[in-house]
């Protein structure tokens, strides 16, 4: 019974990781990419179509944002390699890459399709 109870705590550390470094971490990270490579930033004209907006920025845009997800998930990996870690690793992959996902859709969404006003 301790054992596997020992296992929950150690996804729910890693879920907590993962959330952390995916709100704390990320955006920052893919800014840094982005001022790094001089990455353009997208037209922010609304799209006239649901698809339209996504053909608007430039492949580098997305790879800056993919890139950085990448770096965080390189504790995830290291964690699965090992048997003890691999609970808090596969949590911790799960938090990170639902965290990126969410953050990226918020953010090319803000960018791509551009503020949205009141009224």
């Amino acid at each position: 019974m301790g054992n596997s109870m020992g296992g929950r705590w150690r996804f729910g550390w890693g879920v907590l990781t993962g959330f952390l470094v995916g709100v704390f971490l990320f955006l920052p990270m893919t800014f840094a990419v982005r001022n790094i490579f001089d990455v353009p930033v997208p037209d922010p004209v609304p799209p006239l179509g649901l698809w339209d907006g996504l053909y608007k920025a430039a492949p580098s845009y997305w790879i800056s944002s993919a890139a950085a997800s990448l770096v965080c998930l390189v504790p995830a990996l290291a964690c699965v390699a090992f048997h003890r870690t691999r609970r808090f690793g596969l949590g911790y992959a799960i938090a990170v890459i639902s965290i990126c996902l969410a953050i990226v859709a918020a953010v090319a969404s803000y960018d791509i399709g551009g503020q949205v006003m009141p009224g």
